[in-house]
């Protein structure tokens, strides 16, 4: 077993959800968050009015330090990559703490293998 199989096996719940959130575009860690933690609430909807749905906190929210530390690790086992705005490459032989702040990812194809192979197993 490669590097790469062993890290695809610690895969958590977050984990999971960052690389399925930056599986269809580039993302930055605000949205990456907003979109894990926030949940679409349909209780004052009203189809005359397209805006009158609001975004709540989801209780199982994780936090923006777990959500973080999510994509540091998925970009150090390479299953996300991308740039930062300035142009620099981030990659796992690339990688700086810091660029998850400043950076915009996509997950790599050893994340889609990692995330169908979560998938499978369910």
């Amino acid at each position: 077993m490669n590097e790469r199989d062993e890290t695809m096996g610690d895969l958590n719940w977050i984990d999971e959800r960052v690389l399925d959130y930056a599986s269809d575009d580039y993302e930055d860690l605000e949205r990456v968050y907003l979109g894990l933690c926030l949940e679409f609430n349909p209780e004052r909807y009203n189809e005359s009015d397209p805006s009158s749905f609001y975004w709540r906190r989801n209780n199982d929210a994780p936090t923006l330090e777990e959500v973080a530390d999510s994509m540091l690790k998925m970009i150090a086992a390479g299953m996300l990559a991308g740039r930062t705005s300035d142009g620099e490459h981030v990659s796992r032989e690339t990688l700086d703490a810091t660029a998850v702040w400043r950076g915009w990812f996509k997950i790599t194809e050893s994340g889609k293998a990692a995330l169908e192979q979560t998938s499978a197993s369910q």
